[in-house]
């Protein structure tokens, strides 16, 4: 079995629940209909709920450990399978990455703001010297024009969530600056996204161009310098828009 089928092996939270959430909907059906105990109508229900939602909570458990098994792997390898995790992958181009980005906005924002009751514990004066490359990733990470890889997505992610992380432990902080260069390393520049399909467009013109001028060179070869032929019966047979005769 490969690591990306391992998403398969854990349902949804709610897929999870749905067969005795379902049975417990039943249940109370039946005991409605059928001349039951009132302990055995009210207690089956109660039980099969109870049931799914301790399946909820395994699932929904289950499924956060495989995440972080995920990020861990795609973020310290350095060209990652997109094939391997492509559950995880998906997850984290698609609602995570903005989620991710907002998140670390505000921890910008809370880092710049002074301490006050109820607030975070922050070693705010460390981080302050960090605020511009946090700031520049959470703008990124909300920006859909810029591409961000998975690895640095997975790897702001971990920054976060990470009690141990240079963003959380203040005697890593060293380690804090050279997490977010790799970080903006694997995050494209503005505008580079617009300028690579520019640059696709132009060679596809330049190819349909150049198809066409050997299509033309081929046809001189053949003696034509016109497109539109004349029949013997002084007809004519238009195959193009110019109206020259043939050479004999």
């Amino acid at each position: 079995m490969t690591l990306s089928r391992r998403s398969s092996a854990c349902p949804a939270p709610i897929d999870a629940a749905l067969p005795y959430t379902s049975a417990a909907a039943l249940s109370l059906v039946i005991g409605s209909v059928a001349a039951f105990p009132t302990a055995f109508r009210l207690g089956m229900p109660a039980v099969l709920m109870a049931a799914a939602l301790s399946r909820a909570l395994i699932a929904s458990l289950t499924r956060e450990r495989l995440r972080e098994q995920a990020d861990t792997w795609l973020a310290e390898i350095p060209s990652p399978n997109p094939s391997v995790f492509a559950w995880r992958v998906e997850e984290l181009i698609g609602s995570e990455r903005k989620v991710v980005g907002r998140t670390l906005h505000a921890f910008t924002e809370e880092v710049m703001r002074p301490h006050r009751r109820g607030a975070p514990i922050l070693n705010r004066l460390q981080l302050r010297t960090e605020n511009k490359e946090l700031f520049e990733i959470a703008q990124a990470l909300q920006d859909p024009k810029r591409r961000a890889s998975p690895r640095a997505i997975a790897r702001t992610r971990l920054l976060i969530t990470d009690c141990g992380s240079p963003l959380n432990n203040s005697a890593r902080h060293d380690e804090l600056h050279q997490a977010l260069k790799s970080i903006l390393a694997d995050i494209s520049e503005p505008g580079t996204t617009d300028q690579h399909e520019s640059q696709e467009s132009s060679l596809q013109r330049g190819a349909l161009l150049q198809c066409t001028s050997r299509r033309r060179r081929h046809a001189g070869a053949n003696g034509r310098s016109s497109v539109r032929l004349f029949t013997p019966n002084g007809g004519s047979a238009a195959d193009g828009s110019t109206t020259t005769k043939t050479r004999q």
